[in-house]
């Protein structure tokens, strides 16, 4: 599937950096399967290339990691900000005490 993408320039489209990249989808590849148009998941007008830091900023991303941070709180009834353990709902800390 690799082979659909254009070639990577390695230039980060938001913050100009050079280096490694990754594709980023504009219009998810869920949605365009949804939408009934995944002939847009390799549409050039689709996909851009960012850099980790910013992809890791991206909305889908930030949801992503918002729906799989651990579900417990912290003593001061903070929501923890760790992530869970593989298969559970608890990071490594939270995960012994509940």
């Amino acid at each position: 599937m690799k082979d659909r993408f254009p070639n990577k320039k390695g230039i980060c489209r938001i913050c100009n950096s050079m280096g490694d990249t990754d594709w980023h989808h504009l219009i998810s590849q869920n949605r365009c399967k949804n939408i009934g148009k995944p002939e847009w998941i390799h549409n050039r007008g689709n996909i851009v290339e960012l850099c980790r830091s910013c992809h890791d900023e991206t909305t889908a991303t930030l949801v992503r990691k918002q729906l799989t941070l651990c579900r417990a709180k912290t003593k001061a009834g903070n929501p923890c900000k760790m992530y869970p353990i593989k298969g559970t709902n608890y990071c490594k800390y939270h995960k012994w005490r509940n």
